[in-house]
């Protein structure tokens, strides 16, 4: 009656807390891993050179929009890490383009006709980067080949804009502070798209500004997106970190963006409203609304009162297409196949970012948090075990001195 414990007893219960542990583990991280962001990067090329992507994207995507992106002159894609978790969170596959030698390519000699020789490279990293990715074994079944979108910063703002005259498969554009008619530089600036555009610009861009309200009232395209960031300058869509490395590299070797002035918004609100003013840009392209019930486009020009002194105000020429219809982004980690649809004025103030639950996770974080849950199942079973088995020994002393 003493010997309750066994060696056999012992070595039973040894397995059975392993079995416990591995299932505890397996069953709390599956879940998340359904959650999690997965990312590769590849290689293409094109007459211009090698060129690097990095794909980021959630492993319960199934068919799903693709966002091609492409870094501003003097760059690389790893200054927007900012991006990652909002465009996953809306549904999007994101894939962040780089150019070949995007930093001492731009800017070693002559910076002005790096420029207008550069820009040729950015607008072809578009279309080989998107033959590529339809190619790549981890994408397959992802990506939805109907839906590809790209966007851009400053002069890869102004290559998604030219690619989108070259290749059909791209649906919609969205340009974020182009460089249009700088001091002394010509660079293409095609006037007829066969896609949606959206316009994207800081009040505090100086003559980038004007050029952008210019040609955003000049261009025609099936329909067309102005976003006006009160505030917001020319640098300040790159990561926090990088704005001030950006800064003294122009400070260094002076790169002609014109009037470039000070932000008045902080770097995190000028993210905030670029991201918010894409996703809804977008989001009536991916989700069909209906018919019966027409949206009302919202004016994208901003209250005169809130332009700067001596920047025009936007006034969108009108035009036998309508603008795209803004509508707010699903919080949810995948759109509603039937959204209601909200209207949504495009962003022309600043407003304080709200922090947002983390929907997404690094594959290390959800197998930390799967180990670190499956040892406290473990650890509470164990003291369960533990208890009961300290509680038949005490019963059986009890019963041998009897």
């Amino acid at each position: 009656m003493g010997k309750i414990l066994k060696p056999s007893s012992l070595k039973s219960f040894s397995s059975l807390i392993l079995v416990i542990l591995i299932a505890s583990f397996l069953f709390l991280s599956i879940p998340l891993l359904a959650q999690t962001i997965s990312t590769f990067t590849f290689s293409f090329s094109n007459a211009y050179g090698s060129y690097s992507a990095t794909t980021y994207y959630l492993q319960a995507m199934t068919n799903r929009p693709v966002i091609l992106f492409l870094h501003s002159f003097a760059s690389l894609n790893t200054w927007y890490t900012w991006m990652q978790q909002p465009v996953l969170e809306a549904g999007y596959i994101l894939v962040m383009l780089e150019v070949p030698n995007p930093l001492f390519g731009d800017i070693i000699g002559n910076v002005t006709q790096n420029l207008q020789t550069r820009e040729p490279v950015y607008a072809a990293a578009f279309s080989s980067c998107i033959t590529s990715i339809l190619t790549q074994n981890q994408l397959t079944g992802k990506i939805d080949s109907t839906k590809i979108y790209v966007a851009g910063h400053s002069l890869g703002a102004l290559g998604a804009i030219q690619a989108s005259t070259q290749d059909a498969r791209i649906k919609a554009v969205s340009a974020w502070s182009p460089p249009f008619d700088l001091s002394g530089i010509t660079l293409p600036k095609p006037m007829t798209l066969p896609c949606s555009i959206q316009i994207v610009i800081g009040s505090e861009e100086g003559a980038m500004y004007t050029s952008a309200i210019n040609y955003y009232n000049q261009v025609q395209a099936p329909s067309k997106n102005l976003t006006v960031i009160q505030g917001g300058n020319h640098m300040q869509y790159l990561d926090q970190s990088e704005v001030s490395l950006e800064s003294l590299i122009q400070n260094i070797i002076p790169i002609p963006f014109v009037g470039n002035e000070p932000a008045t918004i902080t770097v995190n609100q000028q993210h905030q409203i670029a991201i918010t003013s894409l996703l809804s840009f977008l989001q009536p392209t991916i989700q069909p609304t209906s018919a019966a019930t027409p949206t009302s486009t919202p004016s994208a020009s901003p209250s005169p009162s809130r332009v700067p002194t001596g920047k025009p105000t936007p006034t969108p020429t009108p035009s036998s297409t309508s603008s795209t219809p803004n509508t707010l982004p699903s919080p949810s980690p995948f759109p509603s196949p039937n959204p209601s649809p909200t209207a949504n004025p495009t962003p022309t103030s600043a407003s304080k970012p709200t922090d947002s639950p983390n929907q997404t996770q690094t594959l290390s974080q959800a197998l930390t948090r799967g180990v670190i849950y499956g040892i406290a199942v473990a650890i509470s079973i164990m003291a369960m075990v533990a208890v009961v088995l300290v509680l038949r020994k005490r019963n059986g002393k009890m019963v041998k001195k009897r």
